[in-house]
């Protein structure tokens, strides 16, 4: 069936997506304040997951 396979793409492509979405956020941090670069890490994490959690939406752990 179609569902089922584009059940198994989703996760992988969400996982690149993830990758993405934690770098370009990461770049986006910084530049506006130095001070937030150490938090960027935590919100790239905290991001990461969410992210991974919304899209599998039953990868929570």
């Amino acid at each position: 069936p179609s569902p089922g396979k584009e059940n198994q793409v989703e996760p992988q492509q969400i996982t690149i997506d993830t990758a993405s979405s934690a770098e370009t956020i990461t770049e986006q941090i910084p530049s506006s304040t130095t001070i937030e670069q150490p938090a960027v890490e935590a919100t790239a994490t905290s991001d990461n997951a969410a992210a991974m959690g919304a899209a599998g939406s039953a990868t929570t752990t």
